[in-house]
């Protein structure tokens, strides 16, 4: 292309010798579309009319024109400053669509004849080469080059048809065999939504049916410069050059009106995904609800934005299929991340459900709190650990059950107090052990009690003491035995007793010392008769029925069935909605709890609309 500079100023006269044209409009055909003013410029080459109505022969005149934007504008140059700040220089905006590929066919016109005011301002479509308009990625049954064996049958994204295959015969198109795009069918398979008729496989395209339903617009995509693409010759002869001339895919915008030869039965906030098709007089179904009508928004990729006004949902996806978010008509938001979900918010974060809210976690559920831990249940709490437990408190831990409180151990049970350990009841404390019960204190071990103190034990009793032993009450103290009672001191045992001391033997009593002194005031030996020393009481033995009562065990965590996955997954609620109700959807539980992921969504039958097919011609 000339880099020729439009002149700054063109007389009105039309006999300049430059005017060897008329004004136009033109039809003519794209050369060259590189343009090094950046104003989307196009060599093009002016056709001619036939008397038959077709496009004839060339009119050997070539020109360059340049884009003339249905929008455009720019801030004055009069008011800009000297200043280099965004606010002293000229801002533009409006429309802009690149130039169109070699071969297309465009209007341009001429202003006042003149050849340096070439301007082309629309693009003529090709007959029968309008399919992939504006959707960029339609889907159809009549397809042709490599395509997958599972996914023979099924409605695939498809390119034009190839001219040097199939001969146009007819106005209608629409049944001729097309190339599959074979990597957004790659992309849909990473993605999941190969045969998935709402958020994957789309029917947009301006051939689905007359008048249009379909708006939009898509991008050419970018050139596939892939070793072994397509390459070819573009412009004049005398200036050709070798380029890229296939395309990746496009990107594109879409406003779809829907196909009203197919009709949803119902309302998809309670009736399952199922269309009649009216092409094959089926009867019944919703005139207001036409299949496929939507706003989408969709990369080459196959990232997009969704609003499905047939199914009433709204859905998001990333293109390899590993993020995927959707509203739902009945008001479920479903979000699916293959990798993290991460929320910050620098105030507060609040969750309020009103029925359950689940968690479930793979591994680790971790909480770090900098101030306090609230927690209230107004009525159970139940906590199951399925190995050890664990809890640290730094400072105090305040215990307030306001009935019982139970705790059942199956094997030892230790308790560990560094300093004082204090047990207060204001009626009794039993204790009973089955076998031994065992007090061992380093320093000593202390009891009080301002009622009776008693200790039952159905085997024996050791009380290990390595320093002092003392017991002090305020009343009696009585020793009952069975049998024998055997005092053993490696040092000294003294008694002293405030009163009488009386000591009575039914069988001999005997003393034996090294060394015996008795030193009193008196001493009869063998009379009077010695006072009777008194019968110890006996304790009150702890009874069977003080055992403490067996805690209950908890109950294990219900679990959410309804969760999310890589597609497909089978638990949209648009597929039935009566099936994902809330009354289905609420947490279960179940005796094993190791169900993988794949086994919880709740499944339903649909009916594709890639099935649903009109009687033969």
């Amino acid at each position: 292309m000339s880099n020729k500079q439009v002149k700054a100023e063109q007389t009105r006269s039309v006999d300049d010798g430059q005017s060897d044209v008329k004004i136009g409009p033109y039809l003519a055909r794209v050369l060259k579309h590189a343009d090094p003013l950046y104003l989307g410029g196009l060599e093009v080459e002016l056709l001619k009319i036939s008397e038959a109505g077709g496009i004839g022969e060339t009119l050997g005149q070539t020109a360059i024109v340049y884009y003339a934007s249905p929008f455009y504008g720019v801030t004055g140059a009069q008011h800009i400053g000297k200043n280099d700040k965004y606010s002293d220089t000229q801002k533009s905006y409006g429309f802009w669509a690149v130039p169109p590929d070699p071969g297309t066919l465009v209007l341009c016109t001429f202003v006042e004849g003149s050849r340096d005011f070439g301007y082309w301002f629309a693009c003529v479509p090709e007959r029968g080469m309008t399919f992939m308009v504006p959707g960029g990625q339609p889907a159809t049954e009549q397809t042709s080059g490599q395509i997958p064996k599972e996914l023979k049958g099924k409605k695939l994204p498809v390119a034009e048809y190839n001219k040097k295959i199939t001969k146009l015969q007819t106005n209608n198109t629409v049944k001729y065999k097309r190339p599959v795009n074979e990597d957004f069918i790659t992309q849909l398979q990473e993605q999941g939504l190969i045969e998935d008729d709402i958020r994957g496989v789309t029917t947009s395209s301006a051939q689905r049916e007359f008048p249009s339903a379909v708006f939009g617009i898509s991008t050419p995509g970018p050139l596939d410069k892939r070793g072994g693409s397509p390459q070819g010759k573009v412009g004049i002869k005398e200036s050709q050059a070798t380029m890229h001339v296939s395309r990746l895919g496009s990107s594109s915008f879409v406003i779809d009106d829907g196909d009203d030869k197919l009709l949803r039965k119902g309302s998809p906030e309670d009736t399952p995904y199922e269309y009649v098709n009216k092409e094959a007089s089926e009867s019944g179904g919703d005139v207001t609800r036409p299949a496929n009508e939507l706003i989408r928004l969709r990369t080459r990729t196959g990232a997009q934005i969704l609003v499905n006004t047939s199914e009433d949902l709204i859905y998001i996806n990333n293109s390899r299929g590993t993020c995927w978010l959707e509203m739902s008509s009945n008001g479920k938001l479903d979000v699916y991340a293959k990798d993290s979900i991460s929320f910050h918010t620098e105030t507060d974060f609040n969750f309020v459900a009103d029925r359950d809210i689940n968690f479930e976690a793979g591994r680790n559920i971790n909480m770090m709190i900098n101030y306090n831990l609230n927690i209230s249940a107004a009525q159970d709490y139940q906590l199951l650990v399925g190995r050890n437990g664990n809890i640290k408190f730094k400072n105090n831990l305040d215990e307030t059950v306001t009935n019982d409180m139970k705790t059942t151990v199956l094997n030892d049970k230790h308790v560990l107090v560094t300093r004082d350990l204090f047990e207060t009841a204001k009626n009794d404390i039993n204790i009973l052990a089955l076998e031994r019960l065992s007090y061992n204190g380093v320093r000593g071990v202390s009891g009080f009690t301002n009622g009776n103190m008693e200790t039952t034990v159905n085997g024996y009793q050791h009380l290990c003491v390595t320093d002092d032993f003392r017991i002090t009450t305020g009343g009696h103290q009585h020793y009952n035995a069975g049998s024998d009672i055997a005092l053993t001191s490696s040092g000294d045992q003294n008694f002293k007793v405030g009163g009488q001391y009386n000591m009575t033997a039914s069988g001999t009593s005997n003393i034996k010392s090294s060394h015996h002194k008795e030193t009193a005031n008196r001493i009869d030996m063998n009379g009077p008769v010695a006072t009777t020393a008194s019968t110890a009481s006996t304790a009150n033995c702890i009874e069977q029925g003080a055992e403490a009562g067996e805690a209950i065990l908890p109950v294990k965590a219900f679990f959410p069935q309804r969760v999310p996955q890589h597609e497909p997954w089978q638990g949209h609620e648009n597929w039935n909605p009566l099936e994902t109700a809330p009354d289905k959807t609420t947490a279960v539980d179940t005796e094993s709890q190791d169900i993988h992921m794949d086994e919880r969504p709740v499944h339903t039958d649909r009916t594709p609309m890639n099935e649903l097919k009109p009687e033969d011609d």
